[in-house]
C-alpha cells in the first residue's frame, strides 16, 4: 500500500470525527499556504457548504480528491502539523489519525494473474479475453477485471476494453 492511499484511508476511517471537529475558517488559509488545497476551485467548493459540518465534509472531500497534481508529496504530514498548531482543539483528532491501523485483507495481499481458461469462461469469439483479475486492496467489495469481454447484467450487455468494477 502506498503512503497516499494509506493516508487517504486514515481520513476515510476518521471522517465522521473530522467532520464534527474541523473548523474550516481556521484551516483553509493554512491549507492554501501549504498548497494542500487550491485557492480557486477548492475554497469555492468548500464555502458552498450551508453549515459548519457541510463545509468540513467538503474540505475532507477536497483532501481525498486525487486530482491535485500540484499537492506536495507530504500533504498528509503538512495537514497533520497544521492541526497540531491548535493542540487544544485537534490533539485528540491527530492522535486518532496516528493510531489508525491500515491493514490489507489477506486475500488482497497476493495479486494472482488469472487467465480466462482458469475461470472456465467460454468466449464467444477470440476478441473476448480476460487478461487479469485483481482484488482492490482498499475496497473489499471490488474486483477489477481487465481484458476484452462482454458483461450481461439484467439483460443489458456492456462491452469493455479497459476494465470493469463489479460491486
Amino acid at each position: 500500500m502506498d503512503r497516499d492511499s494509506a493516508n487517504a484511508t486514515r481520513l476515510r476511517i476518521n471522517r465522521i470525527e473530522l467532520i464534527q471537529r474541523l473548523d474550516t475558517q481556521e484551516l483553509i488559509p493554512k491549507l492554501i499556504r501549504s498548497h494542500i488545497i487550491s485557492a480557486d476551485y477548492d475554497v469555492q467548493y468548500i464555502n458552498q457548504g450551508t453549515s459548519k459540518i457541510d463545509r468540513a465534509r467538503r474540505l475532507i472531500d477536497c483532501l481525498l480528491n486525487k486530482k491535485h497534481y500540484d499537492r506536495p508529496a507530504n500533504w498528509f504530514l503538512l495537514f497533520r502539523n497544521i492541526l497540531l498548531e491548535n493542540p487544544s482543539a485537534y490533539q485528540n483528532l491527530v492522535t486518532a489519525l496516528d493510531n489508525t491501523i491500515i491493514r490489507i485483507p489477506d486475500f488482497a495481499k497476493h495479486k494472482p494473474q488469472v487467465s480466462s481458461d482458469k475461470l472456465n469462461v467460454t468466449s464467444v469469439n477470440e476478441q473476448e479475453r480476460i487478461t487479469n483479475i485483481e482484488f482492490d486492496q482498499y475496497a473489499t467489495n471490488t474486483i477489477l477485471i481487465k481484458g476484452s469481454f462482454r458483461k450481461v447484467v439484467e439483460n443489458l450487455t456492456y462491452y469493455s476494453r479497459v476494465g470493469l468494477k463489479l460491486f
